[in-house]
């Protein structure tokens, strides 16, 4: 009776670590095989699940800043003309000459590289992206020193991983 109860918080525990894990490897595979609405959908399950993911925020942003990528997860519209002629869709393209996504996309990584993220310079270096892509250029240069001034104090493995935890 005592050691199932153990089994049983363990089995909890490691299925809560999983749950975590699972969605955003799922996410990577869709996205690797052209699934990408498939792994937006699943990567924003993982940051359901857990909001503070650094790589499923990281990887979605990715995405999210891929202009072929984020073509493909918009629906095409039915362009309506408007009495002046010009259609609806040229007008907001002209008047939004950013894609929304890419707005998404910089207000995470700002997020996520003010908290958890503030040492992965993959962030860092999607957010000078996310900035350049905005017409920021003096934002994303500053932000490009910094990404490049954590990848060289980055190690080619981290020393978690190769040490381990010493618990």
């Amino acid at each position: 009776m005592f050691g199932s109860r153990y089994i049983f918080l363990y089995f909890l525990d490691s299925f809560h670590f999983y749950s975590r894990i699972i969605p955003l490897q799922l996410g990577l595979y869709y996205a690797a095989l052209g699934h990408y609405q498939h792994a937006v959908d699943t990567l924003h399950k993982a940051l359901f699940i857990s909001p503070d993911n650094v790589s499923a925020t990281v990887h979605l942003s990715k995405l999210y800043l891929d202009s072929e990528v984020s073509s493909k997860l918009r629906p095409s519209s039915n362009t309506s003309t408007s009495s002046s002629g010009a259609s609806t869709a040229s007008i907001a393209r002209d008047v939004l000459s950013i894609n929304p996504d890419v707005d998404l996309a910089a207000g995470t990584l700002a997020y996520l590289t003010k908290g958890r993220g503030w040492d992965v310079p993959e962030a860092w270096y999607y957010l000078a992206k996310a900035y350049g892509m905005q017409g920021r250029k003096q934002k994303e240069r500053e932000t490009l020193k910094h990404a490049l001034v954590l990848s060289e104090k980055r190690g080619v493995r981290e020393i978690e991983l190769a040490l381990g935890w010493c618990t």
